[in-house]
């Protein structure tokens, strides 16, 4: 090594972000610095060190064997500094915000049900923030608090996870347009080719089966909730959704090879008194409250 001097811990996570992405051009977008200045720091990291860390390959960026090293010993500070952060909010008891990571369609029914969350009154010093990704994040690395996920779920690693509920989804359409069922040569808005099986294959199915027609495509659930109610066609949408439209109906039962559970994740050294866990609790009380709702057993009944 050339330089025995201190190291900046921030060249640190930048190069782990380089490591998981695998490339400049996506740990830039990951890291929110530009891909020069990314590429600055990396060749003056591996100058403070005296060897290349990474070999240059054409579409990707592989550790060198040292590399590999190196990037270990970097993450074994990141575990250490995050647990020291955990200590510090257990010792403190509370912390002043809490952050939830959900998929579109939880953030949405969060949204509408906050002032319903059990234990509110005893929330009052906590601000509860929600993104809407339906990408994994690392709780790990304090991407978020707690995460509401209905499918990737890490089978391993030092996280708590917990069912919430299961969610049943069905066919909406228009209320009165669509009689006892879609006709032949009925619109449809299906799902977009980056959703995973099962809605997006059981969905064109069923178009193709019925005689209907794809007229559009549309990822977000947000997106075809309103596009049904636009009047452009027949889609997918999670039964606590559609049975709260009083202006939507179901086309068919919801069928049971869609259902998906919801899962709640967080650290497992959070301790029973932090703001998280008390936060946990609200969401696990809720999810339960509201179970009949999601899992389809109450529908056509709007609030």
């Amino acid at each position: 090594m050339r330089d025995t001097g201190q190291f900046d811990w921030d060249d640190l996570r930048l190069l782990i972000g380089i490591a998981d992405a695998g490339s400049m051009t996506g740990a830039a977008s990951r890291l929110g610095v530009s891909q020069p200045t990314l590429g600055r720091r990396l060749k003056a990291l591996e100058g403070r060190l005296g060897a290349s860390l990474f070999d240059r390959l054409p579409n990707c960026l592989e550790l060198t064997a040292f590399g590999s090293e190196v990037v270990d010993l970097a993450r074994t500070m990141e575990r250490t500094a995050i647990d020291l952060s955990l200590l510090a909010q257990t010792r403190q008891g509370t912390a002043s915000t809490v952050h939830i990571s959900a998929t579109t369609s939880v953030a949405m029914f969060l949204v509408e049900r906050l002032d319903r969350l059990p234990g509110l009154a005893d929330l009052q010093d906590i601000h509860i923030t929600i993104s809407s990704t339906r990408s994994i994040v690392d709780l790990a690395r304090r991407e978020a608090d707690i995460a509401l996920r209905m499918r990737g779920i890490p089978l391993e690693g030092s996280l708590r996870t917990r069912k919430l509920a299961r969610v049943a989804f069905t066919l909406y359409g228009l209320l009165g347009a669509h009689g006892s069922g879609p006709e032949k040569g009925a619109l449809f808005i299906g799902l977009s080719d980056d959703r995973p099986p099962p809605q997006r294959p059981w969905l064109d199915d069923f178009v193709q089966a019925n005689g209907g027609r794809i007229s559009h495509r549309l990822g977000e659930v947000f997106l075809r909730h309103r596009a049904i109610g636009k009047g452009l066609g027949i889609s997918l949408l999670p039964c606590f959704i559609g049975d709260r439209d009083a202006s939507l109906e179901r086309i068919v039962p919801p069928p049971q090879e869609l259902d998906e559970d919801i899962f709640l994740l967080m650290h497992q050294d959070v301790s029973a008194a932090s703001a998280t866990a008390r936060v946990a609790e609200g969401l696990r009380l809720l999810f339960r409250n509201e179970s009949a709702l999601l899992c389809g057993s109450e529908p056509n009944k709007p609030q």
